[in-house]
């Protein structure tokens, strides 16, 4: 439990910081995101991390129960996943980051997504007193 608790706060905190950073500085991300997108090297590195994290996390945070922990472990599936995708397809991963850049809707979209996530997770994380004894 104290795993679980640790990563919704993690998770919680990531999302919510870079949903703010983007609103903060949109021009500075979409350059930076365009940047890593053109760069196969970028991709690949970006990919080695994004897979040695997720393995790390889905070894750590396997648990499968009808909670909110199931989302953090759904959390940690698609980190490695994402990680495995970059390098295995580098290609599409650049094409992704091309096309989100260029869509204003859909990245007012997922900020809002991922804004409503990291509330949640930082909910579980710090005020769920529900399941705290186990």
């Amino acid at each position: 439990m104290a795993t679980s608790i640790f990563l919704a706060k993690y998770f919680g905190f990531y999302f919510l910081l870079m949903c703010v950073l983007y609103l903060l500085k949109p021009n500075q991300y979409k350059t930076m995101v365009t940047s890593f997108s053109e760069s196969p090297a970028a991709i690949t590195l970006g990919g080695v991390m994004t897979l040695m994290l997720g393995l790390f996390l889905v070894m750590i945070h396997t648990v499968i129960v009808a909670d909110w922990r199931l989302l953090v472990t759904v959390l940690c599936w698609l980190v490695f996943i994402k990680g495995w995708c970059l390098l295995a397809c580098p290609k599409y991963g650049m094409q992704l980051g091309k096309k989100m850049v260029g869509k204003k809707n859909r990245v007012y979209f997922m900020l809002a997504f991922y804004i409503i996530l990291a509330l949640v997770l930082l909910y579980f994380g710090y005020c769920d007193r529900s399941q705290r004894w186990m």
